[in-house]
């Protein structure tokens, strides 16, 4: 998601990257430390948990290749 933090560099937005594995978590970091200083918000959790973690509302989310994965998908789909 480091490409939509950059297209959103000048504007008034924030990024945030939601993610149970430190794994994952550290080549996005990377990829985005590549492309500059970007306002990303980076939280380890499970998507489950994202009501509790008062991130707020947002705009658009980007998921890919993480259903399959979840202790119950369908809670994770109604989330």
């Amino acid at each position: 998601m480091s490409y939509l933090g950059e297209q959103l560099r000048h504007r008034h937005s924030e990024t945030v990257y939601l993610d149970f594995s430190k794994t994952s978590m550290s080549f996005s970091q990377l990829r985005a430390k590549m492309r500059g200083t970007l306002d990303i918000v980076w939280v380890i959790d499970w998507i489950e948990s994202i009501r509790r973690l008062g991130l707020g509302k947002f705009d658009f989310v980007g998921c890919t290749g993480v259903l399959h994965h979840l202790k119950n998908p369908q809670t994770g789909l109604n989330t």
